[in-house]
């Protein structure tokens, strides 16, 4: 009996169990079990496919975004910026190459070369204090050197100190001269395009007057009223004259 009801519960088992035919889509027989199948596109069971949304398309292009400004076919404004630009660029090479021979001048970071005014200010510096070492003699410890040599570093440290004021006040000047090249420059472009603009509003064509056909005026009150067409005259019928009494 026992073996029989156990034949019956693996029988029932079996055909509770889907077939491989009804297994939903995604899943596969694995080794040990049953695993998962990375398949993006499969669909859920019991769910509707989502339709793919279409991409927005980009904006149509506007034509006259890209069109040139009227100055800009002005050959007289072509030209003066032209030599504007150049005369900026003139300007600024020339502060530029200026700037780098005062660098060279000082000798700060990048900048150092053995003859530049860093450089002889630490020159000065060791051989000062090369010198009060080596004069010391048997009082190398003594108050007297120990004060000559605060002395030599700290007469080195303010001339130091000096220079990077001075090496900052002409490092601002030259930043300010190489704004004002541009503010000149801007300055000249202004004025090319009001001449441009000038010209421009002078060679244009006048407008025609329009002309007054004696039309019916345009809706809203709009345009010249015409004069009123004169009516016509009428004679006057004459009354009969009265009879004398009878």
């Amino acid at each position: 009996m026992a073996t029989a009801h156990r034949r019956n519960v693996q029988q029932r088992v079996a055909q509770a169990r889907p077939s491989r035919a009804n297994r939903p889509v995604g899943h596969a027989q694995g080794v040990g079990g049953v695993g998962k199948v990375n398949n993006s596109n499969a669909v859920p069971m019991g769910r509707p496919a989502t339709p793919s949304t279409p991409s927005t398309p980009p904006p149509a292009p506007n034509p006259a975004a890209g069109a040139p400004a009227p100055w800009d076919t002005d050959p007289l404004y072509v030209s003066g910026v032209g030599q504007a630009n150049q005369r900026r660029n003139n300007d600024k090479s020339d502060l530029n190459a200026g700037w780098q021979a005062r660098e060279q001048y000082y000798g700060f970071g990048q900048n150092a070369n053995p003859y530049s005014q860093a450089a002889s200010l630490s020159r000065q510096h060791d051989i000062r204090r090369r010198g009060t070492v080596n004069g010391a003699g048997h009082q190398l410890y003594s108050g007297s050197t120990v004060n000559r040599l605060r002395g030599a570093d700290y007469d080195y440290d303010f001339n130091v100190k000096g220079l990077e004021r001075q090496h900052a006040a002409e490092e601002a000047q030259n930043r300010r001269e190489q704004r004002e090249a541009d503010e000149r420059y801007d300055e000249a472009v202004q004025n090319f395009k009001a001449e441009a603009i000038d010209r421009i509003v002078s060679e244009a064509p006048e407008p025609q007057p329009e002309q007054d056909f004696g039309g019916p005026p345009a809706p809203g009150g709009g345009g010249k009223k015409s004069k009123p067409k004169p009516k016509p005259h009428k004679p006057q019928q004459q009354q009969p004259k009265n009879k004398g009494k009878r």
